[in-house]
């Protein structure tokens, strides 16, 4: 598995690498020149914000579920699972198996971490797909559009749609009402209890609009945040691009980006925004510039940040165990 994943690494930075050498890099150094420390800084805060509300969402999905869990370990968790996200295949759905594993290991069961993991990534997506649009749309009515340009955006946005539509059809066949007879079966029977406890987790989703409200609202701030990511760091590079095409880039790179192919969709994300900056005007040596540095920022930074909370937590393990042989 550890091989397997180190050569997606290894393909990913040979993406990156492709795309490089195709690339003026007169253009992209040139472009790098402009930005300054203070800039690099405010996009690092403006990262840090993404991540706190990122596990305030998380934390408030984890209320509304009757779950007792703290924002600070709500924090740990979304850096730990940072950290596998970034080093396996696909863009935002990676490290989701160990998030289930850390809640185990703070009391909660399989099937209620599941079922917190299945309700904030669907929250998650459904505003992605409402920002997406809302991009879209301005994009399209505002500019009108060049050639050709629309129609790529349009099937982005369709794939993902689909993709969206095949996990909701999942999770409603998987939540469906039915009677669940005694089977002989042990493996039937224990599927069904976790089957069972799956859907009594989510059964307070059910109420409290006001709530949903909140987690929705939260969505579109985390989404919002990083299509403004990229247009400060557009501006900050002295271009003119619209708050919208900007985040219509942005988001058109995640989509392209959760095809799991390489780890933290590493050359996958770069190549998109190397393809679409262009159609606005951009030189595609600037494109790449900003890729670069926005990936520095959302990718790098983070995936430094999760590497030093896995060390924290292995520390803490080992702390525990000492202790325990200590007693």
């Amino acid at each position: 598995m550890r091989k397997k994943k180190l050569i997606l690494f290894i393909i990913g930075l040979g993406l990156l690498t492709a795309l490089l050498a195709t690339t003026e890099w007169n253009t992209v150094v040139d472009t790098f020149r402009i930005l300054s420390p203070m800039q690099i800084l405010v996009l690092v805060l403006m990262q840090l914000l993404t991540i706190l509300l990122i596990s305030t969402q998380w934390w408030s999905v984890a209320s509304h579920l009757g779950m007792k869990l703290s924002l600070l370990r709500i924090i740990e968790m979304n850096m730990a699972g940072t950290f596998f996200e970034s080093v396996t295949p696909a863009v935002k759905t990676g490290g989701e198996a160990y998030k289930v594993y850390y809640l185990r290991q703070r009391g909660e069961s399989v099937p209620r971490g599941s079922a917190l993991v299945a309700a904030q990534k669907i929250i998650s997506f459904l505003a992605f797909m409402g920002v997406t649009i809302l991009a879209f749309l301005v994009v399209a009515f505002t500019r009108g559009g060049y050639e050709g340009t629309n129609g790529i955006f349009l099937r982005l946005l369709a794939g993902f749609a689909l993709f969206l539509a095949l996990i909701l059809l999942i999770g409603a066949f998987f939540l469906r009402k039915k009677e669940i007879s005694p089977s002989k079966s042990r493996f039937k029977n224990k599927l069904a209890s976790l089957q069972d406890e799956f859907k009594t987790t989510l059964r307070p989703l059910k109420g409290k609009p006001e709530k949903h409200c909140i987690h929705f609202a939260l969505g579109f701030m985390i989404w919002s945040l990083y299509g403004l990511k990229t247009f400060y760091l557009v501006h900050s590079f002295g271009f003119d691009l619209s708050v919208f095409e900007s985040a219509l880039v942005t988001f058109s790179a995640y989509i392209v980006a959760l095809i799991p192919f390489t780890p933290g969709g590493l050359g996958t994300f770069e190549g998109t925004f190397y393809l679409l900056m262009p159609r606005f005007g951009m030189a595609a040596g600037a494109a790449m510039a900003i890729a670069l540095t926005l990936r520095l920022v959302t990718f790098w930074f983070q995936l430094a940040l999760s590497t030093m909370v896995m060390v924290f937590i292995g520390r803490e393990k080992v702390g525990a165990v000492h202790d325990t042989k200590t007693v």
